[in-house]
């Protein structure tokens, strides 16, 4: 990301994020611009993130039935059909990784890249997250400061809300979540809100942090499952598809998609 001049479009680049949620909150509009909500069959179905003007990286379990796929770009409001800053595209290609797999306690290299129909013009509401590449590819994830978006709760059961939501999450160290997720693996993160159990609300949905240095916000992960129903067992994560671990495949297939 070249230069120090910073403007609402440019990527990474959110309003300011709500204060203090624990647990979960209504994130504030334009704070997540690069959010997205992959809709199949005209029914929500996940969360996702916007990478470039005509890729969205989602998690491969959410599209990995045929139908037919749009993304929604600029959501705030589900309930707001009005609102001019949504802008609605059909999903021309969907791009699954190879060795994605479902096994008995989750999925494997659950990832996808979405290849939009036509290129998104970015503005105040549509923007799209920076890639951890660079230096930052081999950086270690701090306690804490991370960020999960969506339309899903953190703090209940199965509920779904017309209001993007947002939540701070600690991550946890990786011997930890073995102790409860068997089988997890180094492209895996696991991250759960401080004092309450995770309960799964948008899969697909980004995780992201805010660097320091240059007030840029990165995509981490990607939501792949959690234990449905447990919400207040605060011994079980959420578990997200490391997006570090995928950049190399992330990038070849932007340039040939």
């Amino acid at each position: 990301m070249g230069g120090n001049s910073i403007n609402n479009t440019d990527p990474g680049q959110g309003n300011n994020t709500s204060s203090s949620i624990v647990g979960g909150s209504e994130a504030l509009v334009g704070s997540h611009p690069w959010m997205a909500l992959i809709i199949q069959d005209f029914y929500p179905l996940c969360g996702g993130a916007l990478i470039t003007n005509k890729h969205v990286l989602t998690a491969a379990n959410c599209v990995q039935l045929e139908g037919i796929y749009k993304v929604r770009l600029g959501e705030y409001n589900q309930d707001d059909e009005t609102d001019p800053d949504v802008i609605e595209i059909p999903v021309e290609k969907v791009v699954i990784h190879p060795k994605y797999i479902q096994g008995r306690t989750g999925f494997k290299n659950d990832i996808a890249i979405l290849v939009l129909t036509n290129r998104v013009v970015f503005t105040d509401r549509i923007v799209p997250i920076c890639l951890p590449d660079g230096e930052l590819r081999e950086t270690e994830l701090t306690n804490g400061n991370v960020i999960l978006s969506g339309w899903g709760s953190v703090s209940s059961g199965d509920e779904y809300l017309s209001i993007l939501q947002e939540a701070n999450l600690n991550t946890v160290e990786q011997e930890d979540c073995l102790k409860v997720w068997k089988g997890i693996t180094e492209e895996q993160i696991c991250a759960q809100a401080p004092g309450n159990g995770f309960c799964v609300g948008d899969i697909g949905g980004p995780l992201t942090q805010v660097i320091a240095e240059n007030g840029r916000y990165y995509l981490l992960g990607l939501l792949s499952f959690g234990r449905k129903g447990k919400c207040a067992d605060a011994k079980y994560p959420g578990v997200f598809t490391r997006i570090t671990s995928y950049l190399d495949w992330i990038k070849e297939n932007i340039r040939n998609n």
